[in-house]
C-alpha cells in the first residue's frame, strides 16, 4: 500500500469486507498514532455508534453515541476497533479485511440485535 493516505476520502465511510466479500459494516472514524518522527500513521478502522456519534458532533452525535452505549449494555464504551494491520486491500467504495466475517468485530452489535430485539418482534421472519 501506499506510504501516504487520504482519509476522508478513502477511508471514511466506505464499505468494510471481509475475504469473501461480505459486509462488515462502515468505518465511522480512524485511528491515528504520532510517533513524533514523520507524519501519523493509521493503527486502526473504527466502527459503530460509538465511532460516529463523536463525529456527528452535538446532540445529534450525543443521541447516536448513547444509542450506542445504551445497546452494548455493560460491555466497553469504546467504538469497535479493527486493527489496520487486517486491511489488506483498498478499493473503490470499500476497504477489505484479510478475515472472515465469523471473525468480524464489527457484527458483534447487529447479533446482539438480531438475538435480544428482533426475535422478539412477531413476523420478523428469523424462525
Amino acid at each position: 500500500m501506499d506510504d501516504t493516505l487520504d482519509i476522508a476520502r478513502t477511508l471514511l465511510d466506505r464499505l468494510l469486507i471481509d475475504l469473501k466479500g461480505e459486509p462488515l459494516g462502515r468505518i465511522d472514524d480512524v485511528e491515528l498514532e504520532a510517533d513524533g518522527e514523520g507524519p501519523p500513521r493509521v493503527t486502526a478502522l473504527l466502527c459503530g455508534p460509538l465511532a460516529l456519534g463523536p463525529r456527528l458532533g452535538h446532540k445529534w452525535g450525543d443521541v447516536w453515541a448513547a444509542i450506542g452505549r445504551r445497546l452494548r449494555g455493560g460491555g466497553s464504551h469504546e467504538p469497535i476497533r479493527v486493527p489496520w494491520a487486517l486491511v489488506t486491500r483498498i478499493g473503490a467504495g470499500e476497504v477489505e479485511l484479510g478475515i472472515t466475517a465469523a471473525e468480524a468485530p464489527t457484527l458483534e452489535l447487529e447479533h446482539w440485535t438480531r438475538e435480544h430485539i428482533i426475535t422478539l418482534i412477531p413476523g420478523n421472519g428469523e424462525g
